[in-house]
């Protein structure tokens, strides 16, 4: 785990560019868990890769809030690492559909720094393993160090 802080971000941000990726790949049995986390039942889209099949897809879909926890690694344990407390995205999007199986390559590049309000942003990208874009934002991060 990292243990950037405030000032050690804004000087490699001033060196230039400041990125950290790394990969996940959903199994059957991340979603599994995921659906059993909510006393509420969820879609069967993300269920039931007949009723999926039924709706354009090929197979159930991973759900967008499962990949969006997925992020959390990248401002907890990398970018800043043990200080970062994540605030939310902006503009999230989703532009393809992820399923079972997919490797994701999520990648975070600091876009910018304030050492005045110890607030960073970092640009989220997902790819899958064939180099499409899944989702993107803009993050903000509080650093409390």
């Amino acid at each position: 785990m990292n243990e950037l802080t405030i000032s050690d971000l804004y000087e490699m941000f001033a060196k230039g560019d400041v990125e950290q990726s790394y990969d996940i790949i959903f199994s059957s049995e991340m979603i599994d868990n995921y659906a059993t986390l909510y006393s509420t039942p969820i879609s069967p889209l993300h269920t039931d890769d007949q009723y999926a099949v039924e709706f354009v897809f090929k197979a159930r879909i991973v759900p967008q809030l499962l990949i969006v926890s997925q992020f959390l690694p990248l401002i907890e344990y990398y970018l800043p690492g043990k200080y970062g407390l994540g605030l939310g995205a902006n503009d999230l999007k989703f532009r393809k559909p992820v399923y079972v199986g997919d490797k994701l390559t999520i990648n975070g590049k600091l876009t910018r720094v304030s050492l005045a309000t110890k607030m960073i942003i970092l640009k989220i990208t997902v790819v899958n393993q064939d180099g499409l874009l899944i989702s993107d934002c803009s993050w903000k991060a509080k650093l409390l160090k």
